[in-house]
């Protein structure tokens, strides 16, 4: 009852979101001061959404555009999902990739993520329909990861990821905070 308490306390009053005191031991920190220093998931989508140009927001809330940009940097393949796409290339991709990933193409932390396997779909034309039609012509396909074995063993249920968040000043970068998740 005391941690449940703590916690709601500590969203109510700070804003911490419940998995985010779970996660960072909030429990644990028992000087006050401590817990005002931490910056908590929503401060920071405020801060970096002031830090930065909103003429770059499609750049990194679009996964399309995204990809476009920094396609190069992927090492993997990727195809979007729509009734302007031709499906010989819809169906080249998941010749290639039996198995992949679908995913909206302006959402985040995996709302309406799924893994595809293609050995139980009838045709590609149809998969092609049902995820045009799903996403309402919104999504992108990507080839799988395969992470390495020692990052697997982490979580094996996903693909884990070391996040580097940056703020640049003028010709200087400053890393701020990495971590693996």
């Amino acid at each position: 009852r005391r941690l449940i308490a703590d916690m709601v306390n500590e969203h109510r009053l700070h804003k911490i979101p419940y998995n985010e005191y779970l996660l960072f031991d909030f429990d644990k920190l028992t000087n006050p001061k401590d817990r005002e220093q931490f910056v908590n998931d929503n401060e920071r989508i405020a801060f970096a959404e002031a830090m930065n140009l909103p003429s770059n927001d499609p750049i990194f809330y679009d996964k399309e555009i995204t990809y476009k940009v920094f396609g190069k940097y992927y090492f993997r393949d990727v195809i979007r999902v729509n009734r302007e796409c031709d499906i010989s290339d819809f169906i080249t991709f998941v010749t290639a990739h039996p198995r992949f990933i679908c995913k909206p193409k302006d959402a985040g932390c995996a709302v309406g993520i799924k893994i595809i396997n293609t050995t139980d779909i009838p045709s590609y034309q149809s998969l092609f329909d049902s995820l045009v039609d799903e996403y309402d012509g919104k999504c992108i396909a990507e080839e799988l990861i395969v992470q390495a074995k020692v990052l697997e063993e982490f979580h094996p249920g996903s693909v884990n990821t070391a996040r580097m968040p940056t703020i640049r000043f003028d010709d200087r970068v400053d890393v701020i905070h990495p971590f693996f998740r």
